[in-house]
C-alpha cells in the first residue's frame, strides 16, 4: 500500500472519529435517537478504517521463508473483514429493530408458543384493513390467501 492511500485512510479514520464525537454530543443533547444511530454508524466507519489501516500495515511486512512471495495480499482480507462486519452489524441491528416493532406492535415476549395466536392476530389486523380498502381485489382476496 502506498503512502497516499495510508494518508487517505489515516484522514477517514480522523474523520468518522470527529463526526462521531460531534453525533454523540448531538444525542446527548436531544435525545433524538436518529443522532444516537448516526453516531453509531460513525463508530462503525471508524472501525471500518482501523481495520484496513491494519491490513495495509500488515501487507507491508517483509517475504519471510514461509511467505517468500510477502504479506501484500493480506490487505484484502482485512477489506473484507470490514465487509463481513458491516453486513452482519447490519443485519442484526435490523433484526432487532424488527423484534422490536414486532414485540412493541404485538405484546410477544418471547417464546413459539403464542406463534399461532400472533399469527390470527396478524390475519385479523390484515383482514379489517382489507375490508376498507378501496381496491376490490385486496378487499375480496387477501383474507384467503391468509386462510
Amino acid at each position: 500500500m502506498n503512502e497516499g492511500s495510508t494518508r487517505a485512510i489515516l484522514a477517514a479514520f480522523l474523520a468518522n472519529l470527529g463526526i462521531a464525537v460531534v453525533k454523540f454530543v448531538a444525542f446527548l443533547f436531544t435525545g433524538a435517537a436518529s443522532m444516537l444511530a448516526e453516531s453509531i454508524h460513525s463508530v462503525a466507519d471508524t472501525g471500518n478504517q482501523a481495520l484496513l489501516a491494519l491490513g495495509g500495515r500488515s501487507g507491508r511486512r517483509a517475504p519471510t521463508a514461509e511467505h517468500p512471495f510477502g504479506f501484500g495480499r493480506e490487505r484484502y482480507f482485512w477489506a473484507f473483514l470490514v465487509a463481513v462486519v458491516l453486513f452482519t452489524l447490519g443485519s442484526l441491528f435490523a433484526l432487532f429493530e424488527g423484534y422490536e416493532k414486532y414485540r412493541s406492535m404485538y405484546g410477544f415476549v418471547g417464546g413459539g408458543s403464542c406463534s399461532m395466536s400472533t399469527f390470527q392476530e396478524v390475519r385479523a389486523l390484515t383482514c379489517r384493513s382489507a375490508e376498507r380498502s378501496r381496491i376490490l381485489p385486496v378487499r375480496l382476496g387477501i383474507c384467503e390467501l391468509l386462510v
